[in-house]
């Protein structure tokens, strides 16, 4: 178990600006993903828990054992806290065989026991056939599982993975995020991934955190999170929903229903607990539960809500429709005079379905 509660301030530099982390991780055995953008803290937080920096206040603990205690003045030094690291670039040594790689990480053992580990690591991820090669000789897959045989071959207790890189293909990430996976579930260690990709959250890990400007946003399960995002920034990072705007007209305590006015248009919706008529908000709407048609002649029905067409995409089992409005909704078909630039659509949210950010 990682239970790391810790904050770090950074000054500018020429290279970046003031940066300020303040979280708590908490990270039981088995993948628990880190989901955020570029410069969220990530990188800076897996450096904290290893020891390559220091925090500012706070506490890191690896199974009870403290591994920094601002307070008490405990830093153990990176050597010392087993714990494996894949960093988020190539870092294998090009000048050296994969087996290489591992014989020089395992130096740090007894000579015997780090000649039967690297034996050990190699077999335990099928890479006895490529030990001989260099890096340059390993494909992107096979590089990154050497680089995590390569951290594990000290028998860590916890394991820290930085971000796949972001533009690898979605095969690929899976074949890695398999591996990972299963010596997850067979070690039976605390695993943090990093990563920008909300597919590998819903591929490898069973908990996750969502990170912005250096916190937690949100923590669940993958699947708890896409349903029910707390705020609209973690909305927006997941861009899993329709985020629209609505303004309240009317409300019915009594009944527990009201008005919204949604892209010009009066629709009805729920009673929306804490909200007052004239209060504006951010609609979070499951795109599969709106209902897209076009629009018959100038009249709309009640309750639709009438959007421009901005532009059509064309793909495999389906049409993606952007309005100019900013709502994106996918439908089955479409007849091609229904689909040029200009066309009025109209929208159906069910009541159901809005939930206010």
């Amino acid at each position: 178990m990682i239970d790391a509660r810790i904050t770090c301030a950074l000054s500018a530099s020429v290279s970046a600006p003031a940066f300020s982390l303040d979280v708590h991780l908490q990270a039981a055995p088995g993948i628990t993903a880190i989901f955020g953008p570029e410069g969220a803290g990530k990188t800076l937080l897996f450096e904290l828990i290893t020891g390559l920096r220091q925090p500012t206040q706070g506490r890191i603990l690896l199974n009870d054992e403290i591994l920094f205690d601002a307070g008490a003045g405990v830093n153990l030094p990176t050597t010392r806290r087993s714990i494996g690291y894949v960093f988020e670039t190539n870092c294998l040594l090009p000048h050296l065989s994969l087996k290489e790689n591992l014989r020089l990480a395992a130096s740090v053992l007894p000579a015997r026991e780090g000649a039967r580990r690297v034996v050990e690591i190699l077999e335990r991820f099928d890479l006895m056939d490529l030990a001989p090669r260099s890096p340059a000789q390993l494909s992107a897959v096979e590089h990154r599982v050497g680089m995590l045989a390569q951290s594990l071959v000290r028998n860590p207790r916890a394991l820290l993975v930085d971000a796949i890189p972001f533009g690898w293909e979605q095969n690929l990430r899976t074949r890695l995020l398999s591996v990972l996976r299963e010596f997850a579930l067979e070690a039976r260690l605390p695993v943090v991934l990093a990563t920008r990709d909300l597919n590998d959250c819903f591929e490898a890990a069973s908990a996750m955190l969502v990170m912005q400007h250096g916190k937690f946003l949100q923590s669940g399960s993958p699947a708890e999170i896409c349903r029910k995002p707390v705020s609209l920034a973690v909305a927006e990072l997941l861009g899993q929903d329709l985020l629209i705007p609505a303004e309240i007209t009317f409300l019915d305590p009594q009944n527990k229903r009201s008005r919204l006015l949604i892209f010009g248009a009066e629709v009805p919706g729920p009673y929306f607990s804490g909200r007052f008529k004239g209060s504006r908000m951010t609609l979070c709407v499951a795109p599969s539960a709106v209902l897209a048609s076009p629009l018959p002649g100038e009249s709309v029905l009640p309750g639709r809500i009438p959007v421009t067409l901005h532009r059509a995409v064309l793909r495999p089992h389906d049409i993606r429709l952007h309005f100019a409005e900013g709502a994106t909704v996918d439908v089955p078909a479409a007849e091609p005079s229904e689909l040029q630039p200009g066309r009025r659509w109209h929208l159906e949210i069910p009541e159901s379905s809005m939930r206010a950010l």
